[in-house]
């Protein structure tokens, strides 16, 4: 019987590998759902700005694809200052929360979101 043995330099290339097209997608995402935000930025400004808000992300303790991309979508539409926007006191205190999952981090941001852009 033949064992496929993976070292750790293999899986390294290839988690760096998988990243690397995730941010490709990303850039793709946000270029095609944000246009107006993202119409200044060419795509390796953008693709900086996806690298960077991943790994502020991942500092949030957001580390999955679909936590990322609902993360950067976030960066891109409210701007350079999210999470640090006035009046996202509320999502602060969310991502500082350190018993929260990355999911469960974004499933309440998304709530906060959606509570606060109801028309009063």
């Amino acid at each position: 019987m033949n064992i496929l043995t993976i070292r750790a330099e293999q899986m390294e290339v290839l988690r760096r590998t998988m990243r690397e097209r995730f941010q490709q997608r990303m850039v793709r995402h946000l270029r095609q759902r944000f246009a107006e935000q993202t119409k200044e930025l060419d795509d390796q400004a953008l693709a900086r700005l996806v690298e960077e808000r991943m790994q502020e992300a991942g500092e949030f303790g957001i580390r999955g694809e679909r936590d990322l991309q609902r993360y950067l979508e976030y960066a891109v539409e409210v701007g350079s200052d999210f999470p640090e926007a006035p009046g996202l006191k509320p999502v602060r205190r969310i991502l500082a929360d350190t018993t929260l999952t990355g999911t469960a981090k974004m499933n309440r941001i998304d709530q906060h979101m959606t509570f606060a852009r109801r028309p009063s």
